[in-house]
């Protein structure tokens, strides 16, 4: 949201008009809706200006600076805007050239230059007819400031922090139609470089093709963490990368997104990543918690490796399954690897998580912090479970947990989630001696697994 503006300096206009061409008799300018000159109709579009017949214009507006003062932060000034309109006629292209500088109070700048032609953007009775205007052009705001465009977007630090002092755009958008248009763009930061070659917007739906993807590699900063990648999944908040030389890399590769932000219209496919990492401890990363490595009072970071994430999205609900993540190195292998599935509603604010699970190895989790939670299938408190582990099975026992709740702050706060824990008995990770274990666990076992539905483990009274 845009800052509330508690001061605004005087705004000055400075119109040049080098040629004005108006037919005698012509309609006055006036205000008037597409239905007027359609008798019986009725219109509930927004007024459109009618201009005289016969207009052309060449003009030149200059605006004179303005200083915003926000009511928090720094105060920001419109250096100058100036736009220069040549409009042959109705029936013609019009070109439109603007620049504009904008810089904060440490001398930060914004510098934007915009080159246009609008087309069908008026009839041949004067109406600027907004609904079947085309446009072609290109933007390039080179070396911007990035805490200026936060300050400006209401976004205080965060945006300097996430992307670095400043980014350049380059874009350019053609269009083939009435609300029809295709764009491209490319726009470098220190931590992040977007590519975007074919964006397309047509009946109101932004859109990206399979053959022309994406791409945005990022180094993950505090902020991109927070808002972004850990609304895919918490176990991102407190990720840096091993080696920052090989950024993350995300795809999009297929995309749509209604331009009203209805979040419920959004769908896409999209493919992260990620590689080796480093995973800092943290009292408020529920998922990383849990495990006992995570739990020393050395608090160093933990050697990970995310694997590639493949992400679905339709009508705005994302999901994705068989996401592993491994955690501490031993040899060329992990000693924890855990396997995520996600169902998140991102038409929530923060995103809302129905469920995120994965499957615990009892041996890796701090009993500290699980034994305490419930048994979602009966059989009491997870610390009777955990008593179970001197017993042989090792892996095979497994607490599948599942958290659910919102991805991100609320109040100001992260927000705690809610978690469920199911036992699960896996016989393969015992492989061979599964017999013997499970014999060996006797009417003990038989409570424990009794109501579990994933279970493999025999029933109670049987040989397997």
């Amino acid at each position: 949201d845009p800052p509330a503006w508690k001061q605004v300096s005087a705004v000055a206009l400075v119109a040049t008009i080098t040629n004005l061409r108006m037919k005698v008799g012509g309609r006055e300018a006036a205000l008037a809706s597409p239905a007027d000159s359609k008798p019986g109709a009725v219109s509930t579009a927004p007024p459109n200006i009618v201009l005289p017949a016969g207009f052309a214009a060449v003009a030149k507006f200059d605006l004179k600076p303005v200083m915003l003062v926000p009511t928090n932060g720094e105060p920001l000034t419109i250096e100058s805007v100036s736009v220069l309109v040549n409009a042959p006629g109705l029936d013609r292209p019009a070109v439109v050239k603007a620049t504009a500088s904008i810089a904060g109070a440490g001398g930060q700048r914004v510098p934007i230059a915009l080159d246009a032609t609008l087309t069908d953007w008026a009839s041949a009775d004067g109406a600027v007819l907004l609904e079947s205007i085309r446009v072609d052009g290109t933007l390039k705001a080179p070396r911007a400031s990035t805490s200026v465009v936060g300050a400006v977007m209401g976004m205080g630090a965060e945006l300097e922090e996430a992307v670095g002092p400043e980014l350049s755009v380059d874009a350019s958008v053609v269009s083939s139609g009435p609300g029809v248009a295709t764009a491209a763009a490319m726009v470098n930061s220190k931590f992040v470089t977007l590519k975007a070659p074919q964006v397309s917007l047509k009946n109101g739906i932004i859109s990206v093709i399979a053959a022309q993807p994406v791409t945005i590699d990022f180094i993950p900063s505090d902020p991109l963490r927070r808002r972004y990648l850990a609304a895919i999944n918490p176990v991102f908040r407190d990720v840096r990368l091993a080696d920052e030389k090989k950024p993350i890399v995300f795809t999009v590769q297929s995309f749509s997104y209604p331009i009203d932000g209805d979040r419920a219209r959004m769908s896409g496919d999209m493919r992260l990543v990620v590689g080796d990492v480093l995973l800092d401890p943290n009292a408020d990363n529920e998922v990383l918690n849990m495990l006992k490595v995570f739990q020393t009072k050395e608090k160093k970071p933990i050697d990970g490796v995310i694997d590639p994430l493949n992400v679905v999205i339709r009508d705005g609900q994302l999901t994705y399954k068989d996401f592993q993540v491994g955690i501490e190195r031993q040899g060329k292998s992990w000693k924890t690897r855990l396997i995520f599935d996600g169902d998140i509603d991102l038409t929530k604010k923060p995103p809302f998580a129905r469920s995120i699970a994965a499957n615990y190895p009892l041996g890796s989790v701090a009993r500290e912090v699980v034994s305490v939670l419930p048994n979602e299938d009966g059989g009491g408190s997870v610390a009777n479970i955990i008593n179970t582990a001197s017993l042989g099975v090792g892996d095979a026992l497994q607490l599948r947990i599942r958290m659910r709740g919102p991805l991100g702050d609320v109040n100001g706060k992260p927000a705690k989630l809610e978690r469920k824990v199911k036992v699960i008995f896996d016989a393969k990770s015992i492989g061979g001696g599964v017999g013997n274990a499970v014999e060996g666990l006797g009417q003990k076992i038989g409570d424990l697994f009794g109501g579990s539905k994933d279970s493999k483990e025999p029933k109670k009274g049987k040989k397997k």
